[in-house]
């Protein structure tokens, strides 16, 4: 039930995440950061693909200076001048609105000469109303208005170059840019459902939107001076300084007249839409079961098809489909959609394993007659053959112990898995008369003690001769348990590792060479090293017993609200780096020292070193179950690398946690391994007293020279480390 629960609740939530990125994507897809640069750009490599376009068609454009940049006077003097030139020009002249030419144009002399000039020379300016004819009637024409895409009621703000919103809606009708009749296009009309038409030629689509293919098209600069005595070009747009509405108008009649745009057809929303769903069907139920190789190359074959629809239309129909929502949902959704894949099958690997491992550890619990364990052990598992097996096998042996209620109890559990299971109901009847007749054999009911092996414990588990208390942490490699061992009445801490995910041989390898480490780490004895005192294994699991040491992990204090005095740091490290001096002369690299593996005791003022031996033995096993084992950020670059590794890696582990105990930051970070590999391997730290003005000079030496990319340029041994602490540490301040 718990498993079941757990499983609910993991895919909720990220069944939840992406059903919300699809809502988004759905409603409002612009507003997700990045979609837009990522379709600007796949529309760029779009247009690399066409032919080159025509010469660029001449249009002028004519900017006249306006206040505050101008004086009063100058303006007045273009405006009269331009007054005087218009009615001899032969171009089609345009005049782009601008508030200051505007206010110009109304109070002055002679800018309502020049207004006059306009209109005589038929100047475009503002906006043309055009009606809306309707396509398709009847239930065609109900279903195309509620799945195309309609033109806003203003102007839109802040959009792409490329892309212009060249209709809105106006009243009954559609407004368009009068510029547009400049161009002497025929017949220009708005089709309900398909958009801006010229002579049956789309311009947009029903949205209103045109797609530039060279939206910073330079124009020919005139000054009027030229106009004067030179050639006038066929279009004109005449306008404000500085005015980038001028620079856009004149990219989009150049574009018009050149053929150089595209569009958006009226099923490019729906589609959106429509694969958006789809994408979202399939990440939710068949992702999930497919492997992570083929969920990939099954993702890469849908964004190649749709890549493939979008130049396909492109490159011959001159349409674009934006499909912002399908391209979020390959970019944002697959990542989110895969990750929550590999969490659940990881999740369900890790319960299955977890089942098999207390299933087993039942039944070894069962031959050795410690049937309250095995019940713990049983309760917790998911409910299987073999474990409906393993509960009538433990029924059984209760019942041989005479301790009858404790049988009838696992017998019902057996009725709840399987009514029918064997003859479980009959020997239940004669439980419940032996019990209802008070038999004085009748043993001791089950204690309701807790642990943190099982939900509902009923005494103390035992692994091997140790009896475990309580969980003190949860490592890369296993759980580590407070425990104690009754033939001495010693307390230790136990540390387990999890065979069961190995193949056999390699189980084998693994367990020898452990075996074979421990064994070396249980020769150190040094007052700053975690004693290890027995190594063993019972059913699929092996474990240490190793000597319990009070306080806290160091990364308690590597963070910037929790750092230690930096006098203390330098202290505690100087120890550190004499047990590792006394670990390497012995021949042994512990190979993943950081924070979490140095035990301070503050009371004591004492620093312990633990794990020792595990991630030597983490290292050969990489390769084989596919998992890194250790702490990629601590790792020294010949340990990235697979070279040799000796104790100068030690060091430079130590020094990126000295690093982080004195700054609460890492030296190197990246967003995977591959990244943080290449900035331990290649990159510079951040000085140490960059963050931290206060630090000595001290702390920037030690730092630099234990974080050296090559070995032979670090400290060659942890006396020398330990030596360069101790002359370096601060003083405590006193008074």
């Amino acid at each position: 039930m718990r498993h079941m629960a757990l499983r609910t609740l993991h895919a909720f939530l990220g069944g939840g995440l992406l059903l919300a990125l699809a809502a988004v994507l759905l409603a409002a897809p612009a507003r997700v950061p990045g979609l837009e640069r990522m379709g600007a750009q796949l529309f760029a490599w779009s247009l690399a693909l066409r032919p080159a376009p025509p010469t660029a068609a001449e249009i002028g454009v004519l900017r006249l200076p306006t206040s505050p940049a101008a004086a009063q006077a100058e303006q007045l003097a273009a405006m009269a001048s331009l007054a005087e030139l218009l009615p001899r020009l032969p171009s089609r002249l345009v005049w782009q609105p601008n508030p200051a030419l505007e206010a110009a144009l109304a109070w002055s002399e002679t800018g309502q000469r020049l207004q006059v000039a306009l209109q005589h020379s038929h100047a475009r300016q503002g906006e043309l109303e055009l009606a809306v004819t309707v396509s398709h009637a009847g239930w065609r024409g109900w279903l195309l208005a509620r799945l195309a895409a309609r033109p806003p009621t203003s102007a839109v703000a802040e959009q792409p170059p490329y892309r212009l919103q060249l209709a809105r809606r106006s009243g009954t009708g559609i407004a368009v840019p009068a510029a547009l009749t400049a161009l002497e296009l025929p017949a220009l009309s708005w089709l309900e459902h398909r958009g801006l038409q010229a002579d049956s030629r789309p311009l947009t689509g029903p949205d209103g939107r045109i797609f530039l293919h060279e939206p910073t098209v330079a124009a020919i600069e005139l000054q009027l001076a030229q106009l004067a005595t030179a050639a006038a070009p066929p279009v004109l747009v005449i306008g404000a300084a500085d005015d980038p509405a001028v620079d856009a108008t004149a990219a989009l009649l150049s574009n018009l007249l050149r053929g150089s745009h595209s569009y958006a057809p009226w099923w490019d929303l729906p589609l959106d839409q429509l694969l958006t769903l789809v994408l979202l069907s399939y990440y939710l139920w068949l992702l999930p079961r497919l492997t992570f190789a083929t969920g990939f190359l099954l993702t890469v074959v849908i964004a190649g098809g749709v890549a493939m629809l979008q130049l396909g239309l492109q490159l011959h129909q001159q349409q674009w489909l934006a499909l912002e929502g399908t391209l979020g949902m390959l970019l944002l959704g697959y990542p989110l959609a895969a990750l929550m894949a590999a969490v659940t099958k990881d999740q369900r690997r890790q319960l299955e394993e977890a089942d098999q491992a207390r299933l087993a550890l039942a039944q070894r619990h069962i031959q050795q007659g410690e049937l309250d364990a095995a019940r713990q052990q049983l309760g917790a598992a998911a409910a299987t053959s073999r474990r409906l097996e393993l509960l009538y096998e433990l029924a059984i042996a209760y019942e041989r112990r005479r301790q009858y209620l404790q049988a009838q109890e696992v017998f019902r559990q057996c009725l709840q898995q399987n009514r029918r299971f064997r003859d479980v109901k009959a020997r239940l009847a004669v439980l419940s008369e032996v019990t209802a007749a008070g038999d004085a054999r009748l043993g001791p009911r089950i204690s309701s003690a807790s642990t943190l092996v099982m939900p509902a414990t009923l005494e103390k588990p035992m692994l091997g001769r140790y009896r475990l208390e309580r969980e003190l942490g949860r490592g890369a490699m296993g759980v580590v348990y407070l425990a104690s061992d009754p033939k001495i009445s010693r307390q230790l801490a136990i540390k387990t590792l999890d065979l069961t995910h190995l193949p056999q041989a390699e189980a084998n390898e693994f367990k020898n060479r452990f075996f074979r480490e421990a064994e070396a780490a249980g020769r150190l004895s040094h007052p700053a090293i975690v004693t290890i005192y027995d190594v063993g294994e019972d059913g699929e699991l092996a474990y240490i017993a190793m000597d319990y040491a009070p306080g806290q992990p160091l990364s308690r204090h590597a963070t910037a609200d929790t750092l230690l005095p930096v006098e203390t740091v330098y202290a505690l490290l100087a120890e550190v780096a004499e047990a590792l001096d006394y670990a390497h002369g012995k021949g042994i690299v512990h190979r993943d020292i950081k924070p979490a593996n140095l035990i301070y005791d503050a009371a004591a003022g004492t620093v312990k070193i633990t794990d020792f031996g595990i991630a030597r033995i983490g290292d050969g096993s990489a390769t084989s179950t596919g998992t890194i084992l250790g702490s990629p950020s601590y790792m020294a670059p010949e340990q990235f690398a697979g070279g040799k590794v000796e104790g100068t890696a030690d060091l430079f582990s130590l020094g990126v946690t000295f690093y982080q105990l004195l700054t609460g930051q890492l030296p190197f970070s990246g967003d995977n391994v591959a990244q943080l590999a290449y900035q331990i391997s290649q990159a510079r730290h951040a000085d140490v007293r960059r963050l931290r003005p206060e630090l000595p000079a001290s702390a920037s030496r030690i730092i630099n020279k234990a974080l050296a990319k090559k070995p032979g340029e670090r400290f060659q041994s942890g006396r020398e480390m330990a030596e360069a602490l101790r002359r370096g540490m601060p003083r405590r301040k006193t008074g």
